[in-house]
């Protein structure tokens, strides 16, 4: 048989096959060179999110104190504070997105949001603070609008003008509600958060009576609004004796008229007869219109001299109904009177001013003609009144913003308060 073949003492190795890449150099070198860029990229951006996380931690006690003040003017409808410490605001955010706009954040959160939570959290909020921010600023200069045209409308009968700003207005509320609802979902509760997120509450406050309002204009009968005219050197629970009241009667378009009127003339007229507070009985044995502004809680005087009025003969016959009742003193008058300019009255070889106001009113009232003669005592009021009224409702842009700065003192000293049925 024949012998096998001997082995060989030593085998080749195994071929080792290299595959050369299909890509050309330079395409090698440009996958090279984005890598780096993408990488260098990532490390920018990481930087700049840590630079822009310092620079948002310092600026946020300053951004959250604007706020604050913005709605603690806008509370006292001093709009015009609000709107500076809102502008501050949107400044501030402007510089902070410049910066983050320069480190490529919002590509940085888009890239590594899912993966790193917080980057993602962090934009969020931002963008959120800024939207917040804008529309706030938008709706405080809205509701300046409806403070500084809202009087002037009325007056020029162009009630429909109001009623569109304040549903543009409510509308701009929306935004707002909506920026701060979904921001408190990415602000650190660490964060003085009720400060800044209570801040479209306040603004809705300041608007739901001006929403009530035009749903009240928009209804299509007249409306009645009674102004109590408080003399305060006779002293009441709620303010002062109520000699005199005017009556404004409003429908969509704005003021049809206003009327001043002498409380006993209606009085004169009320047939009921109820008990008034002991404290009364000395000098008179019925609650008359004239009396009811006795208690200390305004809406509680302001509802029982509408109840009273309306039960007069003069306006129970015409079935006319307060919607509400605005209390003046005579300060009020007063300081308008020092800020409009003095009332001429040649009628009465007479000018009232804010120094001579309730002396001359009272003189004439208590024992002038009007009285002794004509048997109309309020009349010197009825001649002065629409005097007032036209200059307010016809001041420049600067003097209505001082009369209204006057106004929300009077309203602070309760010199000046409002009731509504409904509203």
């Amino acid at each position: 048989a024949a012998k096998p073949a001997a082995a060989p003492l030593m085998q080749s190795p195994p071929a080792i096959l290299v595959r050369r890449s299909r890509l050309p150099y330079y395409a090698r070198l440009a996958a090279g060179a984005a890598g780096i860029g993408a990488a260098g990229f990532v490390v920018v951006s990481g930087i700049g999110f840590f630079n822009l996380r310092h620079t948002l931690v310092e600026s946020a006690p300053t951004l959250i104190a604007q706020f604050k003040d913005a709605r603690d003017a806008l509370t006292n409808l001093e709009t015009a504070r609000a709107h500076e410490s809102l502008s501050d605001i949107a400044s501030r955010l402007g510089t902070i997105t410049g910066e983050s706009d320069r480190y490529g954040f919002s590509q940085l959160a888009a890239l590594w949001g899912t993966v790193v939570p917080q980057i993602q959290r962090a934009s969020d909020a931002f963008t959120q603070l800024v939207s917040l921010s804008e529309a706030a600023l938008d709706t405080t200069a809205q509701l300046a609008e409806i403070q500084d045209q809202g009087v002037p409308w009325l007056m020029r009968r162009e009630g429909d003008q109001l009623i569109a700003r304040i549903d543009t207005l409510r509308e701009r509320l929306q935004t707002v509600g909506s920026a701060s609802a979904s921001l408190a979902q990415n602000v650190s509760t660490n964060v003085a958060a009720g400060d800044l997120l209570g801040f479209d509450a306040t603004l809705y406050k300041t608007t739901r009576f001006l929403d009530a309002l035009a749903a009240w204009l928009k209804q299509p009968d007249d409306h009645y609004l009674l102004i109590m005219f408080e003399n305060s050197s006779e002293l009441r629970p709620a303010g002062g004796f109520l000699g005199s009241y005017a009556v404004v009667t409003l429908d969509p378009l704005g003021v049809k008229g206003i009327s001043v009127e002498d409380i006993y003339d209606a009085d004169g007229q009320f047939d009921r007869k109820i008990a008034p507070p002991r404290a009364l009985q000395p000098i008179t044995d019925r609650l008359a219109a004239r009396d009811a502004n006795w208690f200390f809680d305004f809406p509680a005087s302001a509802a029982k001299v509408i109840e009273l009025l309306e039960s007069s003969k003069i306006y129970r016959e015409r079935q006319v109904v307060f919607d509400g009742a605005l209390a003046v003193t005579v300060d009020v008058v007063e300081r308008l009177i020092e800020l409009t300019g003095p009332i001429e009255l040649p009628e009465y070889d007479l000018t009232l001013t804010a120094a001579n106001f309730l002396a001359e009113v009272q003189r004439e009232v208590e024992t002038g003609y009007d009285n002794r003669v004509l048997n109309e005592p309020k009349l010197i009021l009825k001649r002065a009144a629409p005097i007032l009224i036209e200059r307010l409702a016809n001041l420049s842009a600067a003097d209505r913003a001082a009369v209204l700065k006057q106004l929300q003192k009077e309203v602070t000293n309760r010199n000046l308060m409002l009731y509504f049925k409904d509203i």
